[in-house]
């Protein structure tokens, strides 16, 4: 097989898979007089092919090969493919969905690196303000600073000549910055109505490519200069939605499709390059998404960081990348659960023929002495020492001694009877069979409206559903009653059409991530269920796939469930409050996960709003989004545990069947002529406007938000 490569020539050249490097062993022998340093720069939003076809002399000093993100499709590890979970990624090896944020939570390159050199001096200087999205321990970092650039190119080059006086003042020994336009434009900006596939876009990244040719410049006169060397890396975080068959332009990202996921990562001494970058797999255990994950992964940048500064990578972190320079382990590491059989199996490609040390959550269960170099590995780890009920795994495999981790959620699941559910303490059921707004249990409260909601009747999981069509200010609500409480338990089925990013199916706060409250969102392919905290970014969330609608004919329905229990202690034993999600999809697969509540969310999770329904308090974001919902219940003082969600989800009848107050002649049944106009985004506007407008009302909703805050 062959690919295109850029190599360090700067032509594009067909080559063998062994890649450019002409190396084979790819040690690292530092030079024990120069001073090592690095610099990583992120290209946003900058796809891989577009680039191969752009003039890009200063990128061409380095090697490029392919890469993925956005993690394993379908599984934990799944990610959204836009800068926040890119950026968080590139930082700290992890995939975005599997991080723990704050104080107690996973580790970015940059901390790891100060806790072994305490002098080492890292500026973090990011054109885009991901400070304002994510919430790790940045505290021991004296030197950083967002320069919130926007669409402003003439800016840009600006601030990279501040970052070039940074390089060659010699006072870094690691320095990281962003260059934004290239994502801007994707999203047709600059007047580039052709998106991320037009010639607009390729010349964007040949801007970029000269703005990155400053910061090399100043690198390589250090390098000249001093008695230095730098490891200069520079990566995208995703690249963009397909173009679509019938010509119109997507003018986003965030999906789980290839063109989305496909990035790169280009790196100096190529002399130092091992097989992890130069020789894509031919053995891996998951061929999905064109053979994707043979490549480089996005995770890999951070170990790679790491590796050159000489820190020594640590089970613990749970770093899922393999380093790119000096030696490596395991490659290709996969984990495939499955419910039915309570089993779980890991595949991965053995790059030597040592042992393989297993850990499951740190602890040692086996070793492997069976493995080839090159062939792939299949096993199955034995689980017996595992509890019933919710289980958060983390695989480490060590291997050369280099270590590897993988997550997976996995419930042993205990079969539970329906009949055995807590029905007894729920006291909200809005079936939306007759009246849309009607509570059917007894003495509860009924939905409430603001000004004129468009809302009727669709077709259901059961009978009827809950059509809705966002219109700011007139909204469907109901009181919150339960987030001030220790456990609660909202469930609901949901349709969705796989596309629309990040409306609120239902929630209590504003949009914003750093804002009080909880929110269950939509985005694309997958479901997010996150508590925030005022000024605190991306925290505490639980982010699942479930099945998308394609065609309105054939509705696809999945169970989510939502559980909030704030007398559980926490995983680490050092706190209380846990909430869990669960996703029944409409083919029978169960999704699970937790997450401690840290911080001040147990407390957080209740703002004193209402529940909206298709929307939230911002009032600002996807207007004219459809939803199509049924069978939305509270259920006070009860949590459910995977097998109940399964119990539940596997229900023939509707739960209002169960409820002794409730008449059998309440479902009515919904006639074959019923239709619904549209699912997601509103008909009359295309989807790539729809998305380009979501883009800058997040954007305007995250400076509305520091305008309160006084930052």
């Amino acid at each position: 097989m062959i690919k295109l490569m850029k190599c360090a020539s700067g032509v594009a050249t067909i080559l063998a898979l062994a890649g450019c490097n002409s190396s084979s062993d790819g040690e690292v022998t530092p030079d024990p007089i120069k001073e090592r340093k690095s610099l990583l720069v992120m290209i946003d939003g900058t796809r891989y092919e577009a680039l191969l076809n752009a003039n890009t002399p200063n990128l061409d000093k380095l090697a490029i090969q392919q890469a993925y993100t956005g993690g394993i499709s379908g599984t934990l590890s799944q990610s959204g493919t836009s800068t926040v979970e890119g950026e968080s990624t590139l930082w700290t090896g992890s995939w975005h969905t599997i991080q723990k944020s704050g104080e107690d939570g996973f580790k970015t390159v940059w901390e790891h690196i100060k806790a072994e050199k305490e002098d080492f001096q890292i500026g973090l200087y990011p054109n885009w303000p991901i400070f304002d999205y994510v919430n790790f321990n940045l505290s021991e970092i004296e030197h950083k600073k967002a320069f919130r650039t926007g669409t402003d190119r003439a800016a840009e080059h600006e601030n990279s000549a501040v970052v070039t006086k940074k390089i060659l003042s010699g006072d870094y020994d690691s320095l990281f910055t962003t260059i934004d336009m290239v994502d801007y434009s994707g999203h047709c900006n600059y007047g580039n109505s052709g998106g991320a596939w037009s010639d607009d876009y390729v010349k964007t990244i040949e801007q970029a490519d000269a703005i990155f040719g400053y910061m090399l410049d100043a690198v390589e006169q250090r390098e000249a200069e001093f008695d230095e060397e730098w490891l200069v890396m520079v990566a995208t975080d995703h690249g963009f939605n397909r173009q679509k068959d019938n010509g119109s332009v997507d003018c986003a990202h965030g999906s789980q499709g290839i063109d989305a996921k496909k990035i790169w990562v280009a790196s100096s001494h190529e002399e130092l390059l091992n097989e992890q970058f130069t020789s894509p797999l031919h053995a891996v255990g998951n061929r999905d998404k064109d053979g994707i994950y043979r490549y480089v992964a996005q995770t890999d940048v951070t170990p790679t960081v790491l590796t050159w500064h000489n820190v020594e990578i640590q089970p613990e972190w749970e770093i899922e990348g393999t380093p790119l320079i000096g030696e490596i382990g395991v490659r290709g590491l996969f984990v495939e659960t499955s419910q039915e059989s309570n089993q779980i199996e890991l595949q991965f490609t053995p790059s030597n023929n040592l042992p393989v040390q297993v850990l499951v959550n740190g602890k040692e269960v086996e070793q492997l002495t069976d493995t080839a170099e090159g062939e792939l590995y299949t096993f199955t780890p034995n689980l017996d020492h595992l509890e019933p009920g919710h289980n958060q795994i983390v695989f480490t495999l060590i291997n050369n001694s280099i270590p590897k981790s993988i997550s997976a959620s996995f419930s042993i699941i205990e079969d539970v009877d329906y009949d055995d559910l807590s029905f007894n303490t729920i006291t909200a059921l809005y079936a939306f069979d007759d009246e849309l707004t009607e509570n059917v249990v007894s003495g509860g409260d009924n939905l409430k409206t603001t000004g004129t909601p468009e809302i009727s009747h669709g077709p259901g999981k059961y009978g009827q559903s809950l059509y809705h069509v966002r219109n700011f200010n007139n909204d469907l609500l109901l009181e919150d009653t339960v987030t001030n409480t220790d456990k609660f338990t909202l469930s609901l089925w949901f349709v969705g059409d796989g596309t629309s990013y990040d409306p609120a199916v239902i929630t209590n706060k504003r949009w914003a991530s750093a804002a009080d409250g909880m929110i269950l969102a939509q985005l694309n392919d997958s479901l997010k269920l996150q508590v925030g905290v005022d000024g605190e970014g991306s925290c505490c969330f639980v982010q699942l796939p479930y099945t998308p609608t394609t065609n309105s004919d054939d509705l696809k329905w999945n169970l989510l469930v939502a559980s909030v229990d704030k007398t559980l202690p926490w995983s680490n034993g050092e706190g209380f409050g846990v909430m869990t999600f669960g996703v029944y999809d409409a083919n029978g697969g169960l999704h699970y996960g937790s997450i401690d509540l840290t911080g001040s969310r147990t407390d957080s999770i209740h703002t004193g709003q209402p529940w909206l329904i298709n929307n939230d308090h911002a009032q600002s974001y996807n207007n004219g989004h459809a939803a199509l919902l049924d069978e939305l219940v509270i259920w006070q003082d009860s949590t459910f545990n995977p097998g109940e969600i399964i119990a539940l989800g596997k229900a023939e009848n509707s739960v209002i069947d169960k409820l002794a107050s409730v008449s059998d002649s309440t479902a009515a049944t919904l006639g074959a002529e019923t239709k619904i106009p549209y699912i997601g985004g509103k008909p009359n506007m295309t989807e790539s406007e729809l998305k380009a407008e979501a883009f800058w009302q997040r954007r305007r909703q995250m400076e509305e938000l520091r305008a309160e805050l006084g930052m």
